[in-house]
């Protein structure tokens, strides 16, 4: 099935895995694209939206692995289309070795669980929600953590993340 973001992008709704940041070498785009050609995912297609100074190395290593019909990038993806194609994939995954990233958490409050590294601060609020699945930044334990999330999708009720809320924020402000 196809929506029509889904059409645009050339990918079938809840038959891809998605990226979505600056193309950089701190996004670990790369360990991204090996972890999903060692999980081999053969009806799956990754989508990598962004661009960056390491987009053109990106896709040339794409292209050495002739897989460039399971691998596409959106390049710059609109803001009209970032939460359709949040909410239409399987698996939002995202390496950064940043401690914190919001996109996880958007793609979490579209009901679509979300794979990030260790380096990844979740807190102890959001350890307990199953909707995010923390893994180590390697090819094995990525490619792993895929098939997992994907043969078994964590189902988890979206109102777990209200605690991100504007409105329980500052209500924890005032105690």
């Amino acid at each position: 099935m196809r929506s029509s973001v889904c059409e645009k992008f050339g990918v079938s709704k809840g038959q891809y895995i998605l990226s979505l940041s600056r193309l950089d070498a701190k996004k670990r785009i790369d360990l991204v694209i090996e972890s999903f050609l060692a999980a081999k995912l053969d009806d799956y297609t990754l989508l990598i939206g962004g661009r960056g100074p390491e987009s053109e190395r990106l896709r040339e290593m794409v292209s050495a692995t002739n897989a460039q019909s399971r691998i596409r990038f959106a390049g710059l993806v609109d803001e009209d289309d970032l939460l359709a194609l949040k909410r239409d994939t399987a698996l939002f995954i995202s390496m950064d070795i940043g401690d914190y990233d919001i996109s996880p958490l958007e793609a979490m409050a579209l009901g679509v669980p979300a794979l990030c590294p260790t380096e990844f601060d979740r807190g102890k609020d959001l350890a307990a929600c199953p909707g995010m699945v923390i893994c180590e930044p390697n090819v094995e334990a990525v490619s792993a953590a895929m098939i997992k999330m994907i043969a078994a999708p964590p189902t988890f009720d979206r109102s777990e993340l209200a605690f991100l809320t504007w409105e329980s924020y500052f209500s924890n402000l005032q105690k």
